[in-house]
This record gives structure tokens, sequence and C-alpha cells, in this order.
């Protein structure tokens, strides 16, 4: 709760708590990339906090 209180983020964008998301009762996100991308772009992020 402490983005909602820094005004980070708002009730709006909570879609559920996270024990309904592991339980794939509610709202998921649609997987349309590979593994290979998300290794690549978390490899470049690495990098760029490494610098």
């Amino acid at each position: 709760m402490i983005p909602i209180k820094a005004g980070v983020i708002s009730t709006y964008n909570v879609k559920a708590e996270f024990t309904a998301l592991c339980q794939s009762n509610t709202f998921q996100r649609e997987s349309v990339g590979t593994a290979l991308s998300d290794f690549i772009t978390a490899k470049l992020v690495y990098d760029l906090v490494q610098k």
C-alpha cells in the first residue's frame, strides 16, 4: 500500500490481490513474447544499472 500512499499508483491500477493473481482467478497479462526477449531485456536493464 506504500506506492498508493506515496502517489506512485492509484487504486485504479490495482487489478487484484496477489493471492488471486497466483491462483489464476482474475485478470492476467497475456504472454506475447518469448523467454529470449525477456532475457535480453533483463540483461540490457542490468547493464544500464551497472554503469
